[in-house]
């Protein structure tokens, strides 16, 4: 459910502002309104956090050294530790540079020799200047009279000249010539192979400081609420000797705040929230429904405050969707095992199972469960699967059918009564909001285009024999777009909706058509199985094949490349179930059922100013 929120203004003396945020701070109820703070103070709060993130981001990826004795890592505070990071970032773009400027100066010079360009200054105290030249090989170097050129080599049709010419010679009379290195041959790579010890030094020492993680971590969430802090003290509003903030507190939490504004003599005023404004949304479910709540949390998404809470349906349907994408209860075991490992290394740690852990739990059975009624383990013919996994078959739709169409059919009925029920359930929710008011007849006329549609979808994609359309189809979808055009733009007056159904006409009518591809949508949770069972078969005919030889052959095959296949290609083929589940499963709640229920996820979450970020609610 979601929680009723209560609009607060608190007001506190300017004098008792810092004693009196830290209160606030470690009461941890209130959700306060955004201020734009100012002042050094708080520039240095956020320059530390975002010298902590960017450390830890550095070294997320690096596995933790032990660090050295002596070694600059390892036991340094959090704000030290990620300037350490942050100079060493440094000092590896300037030695990145350096050492990319001397192996491009490495290969443009390399034919011409090791030499030192200060050997060549006796040239010039004698009158004479040197150069150098790269020239096609295909033309003859034409060098003017006076001018002595030395050929040092030929490379990839280019020849390269040392050329000595009187002083006075312009330039213009020479080949066109190219710059002198900086220093000779063999000092440029030597400063390359010092730069190269250089930066392996560099990795380790990050390394070490990989160590230091966890508490740069702390002490991040550490530099966040100070931040906070710091910007609600700087940016709350001030009249005179007084300081007031506005904020959000749920209701079943505003009798502690009351007593701790009337125990440090605080103003205190609440209201109920007004129509244009948004509070934020705090979602409470029982410990079962809110296993769905690591989906919504990777996803980003929050109801509005007045929308829908729909946790409960979500879980539901999405453990179906995953099941029948997954579609193997060999798979599904895989998982629970994991599952199952992974809330036995949480217990032995003395730590709570994870809530991601269960859902994976929940998840995983779900598809034992469908993998066991469809008689689908990896994909193994039927046939060579022992009699005990064979009993929990519900024949229509197992593959110990051997009308594999009837069994395709059958999964494509069973995809289109799971949408059409799923809609229906949302326009049920929507009758029951606007059932005081005409637009509740808009809703009885989209549950009765529902119905007549999904008959016509039936009709259509499935079998127009096995399903004829029954007599009241059609005019349950003539009927239902009637009351939605007449109510479902309803303004208080019959006439005045009608004139408004009129100018939305066109959307009104691709609504209904809409109502027909939602309901064909589902179609997707049987063709990602399909394709899901198409890619494991073919994995385990590949493996059979192999199984041909005879003697050692067979023997070798069936202890490595046999078992490295099917480890690849059901690995594979798990992580494309995976990302299908991702992109369909979660695509058919937040897309085709919230939209039917008129839901836009418009909320943002209830985050109250508070001593620690982790979640108690």
């Amino acid at each position: 459910m979601i929680v009723p929120m209560k609009k607060c203004l608190i007001a506190m003396l300017e004098t008792e502002k810092d004693e009196g945020l830290a209160a606030l701070r470690r009461l941890g109820l209130v959700h306060t309104e955004e201020v734009a703070g100012a002042g050094a103070v708080l520039e240095g709060a956020k320059a530390e956090r975002e010298s902590l993130e960017r450390a830890i981001s550095a070294l997320s990826t690096r596995k933790p050294r032990k660090a050295a004795k002596g070694d600059a890592s390892g036991g340094l505070d959090p704000v030290t530790a990620a300037k350490r990071v942050a100079d060493l970032a440094s000092e590896e773009r300037s030695l990145a540079e350096r050492m990319a400027f001397l192996r491009k100066e490495c290969d443009r010079v390399a034919v011409f020799g090791d030499f030192s360009p200060e050997d060549l200054g006796s040239f010039e105290a004698s009158g004479r200047k040197a150069r150098l030249h790269a020239l096609p090989a295909t033309a003859p170097a034409d060098f003017p009279e006076g001018v002595d050129a030395i050929r040092l080599g030929t490379h990839k049709k280019t020849e390269y000249f040392i050329s000595f010419s009187p002083e006075s010679m312009l330039p213009e009379k020479l080949p066109e010539s190219v710059a002198f290195p900086e220093m000779r041959l063999g000092e440029m790579r030597r400063e390359i192979a010092s730069i190269e010890e250089r930066l392996k030094l560099m990795n380790a020492e990050r390394d070490g400081l990989a160590a230091d993680l966890n508490a740069m971590e702390r002490g991040l969430e550490g530099a966040k609420q100070r931040e906070r802090f710091e910007n609600l003290k700087s940016g709350i509003g001030s009249d005179g000797p007084l300081s007031y903030l506005t904020g959000w507190i749920p209701v079943p939490d505003l009798p502690a705040l009351t007593a701790e504004a009337s125990r440090r003599c605080w103003a205190l005023v609440d209201e109920d929230p007004a129509d244009d404004e948004m509070p934020p949304t705090k979602v409470k479910n029982n410990p079962v429904v809110g296993l769905i709540q690591p989906i919504f949390d990777f996803l980003g998404t929050m109801p509005g405050y007045r929308e829908y809470e729909i946790s409960a349906l979500f879980l539901i349907f999405f453990s179906i969707f995953f099941a029948m994408i997954f579609g193997d209860a060999g798979y599904g075991g895989i998982l629970l095992f994991v599952g199952i490992v992974a809330a036995i290394v949480s217990k032995a740690k003395r730590k709570k199972v994870p809530i991601a852990v269960k859902l994976l739990l929940f998840l995983s059975s779900m598809t034992v469960a469908w993998g066991a009624i469809t008689v689908s383990w990896f994909s193994i013919d039927p046939r060579y699967l022992p009699h005990f996994l064979k009993l929990t078959a519900i024949y229509p739709i197992a593959n110990t059918n051997p009308d594999s169409k009837a069994v395709g059919d059958n999964v494509k009925l069973l995809c289109f009564v799971l949408g059409a029920f799923q809609l229906s359930v949302a326009h049920i929710k929507n009758l029951i909001r606007d059932f005081k008011s005409p637009k509740m007849l808009a809703q009885i006329g989209s549950l009765l285009e529902v119905v007549g549609l999904f008959w016509l979808v039936l009709y259509l994609v499935i079998s127009p024999e096995h399903y004829p359309l029954p007599n009241y189809s059609v005019p349950c979808i003539a009927v239902g777009f009637a009351l939605v055009f007449v109510f479902g733009n309803w303004t208080g007056k019959l006439f005045g909706s009608i004139l408004e159904s009129l100018k939305n006409i066109i959307s009104i009518f691709l609504g209904t058509v809409s109502f027909m591809a939602d309901i064909i949508s589902y179609i997707r949770l049987w063709a990602v199985g399909l394709a899901g069972v198409a890619i494991s078969q073919t994995v385990n005919n590949m493996g059979g094949g192999m199984l041909g030889g005879s003697g050692w052959l067979r023997i070798l095959l069936a202890c490595t490349a046999i078992p490295l296949l099917f480890l690849i290609g059901h690995g594979l083929n798990m992580t494309m179930s995976t990302l299908s589940v991702v992109v369909h499963g979660v695509r058919l709640n937040l897309l085709e059922f919230s939209g039917h229920l008129g839901m836009e996820w418009s909320g943002y979450k209830y985050d109250p100013f508070r001593e620690s970020a982790e979640d108690g609610d």
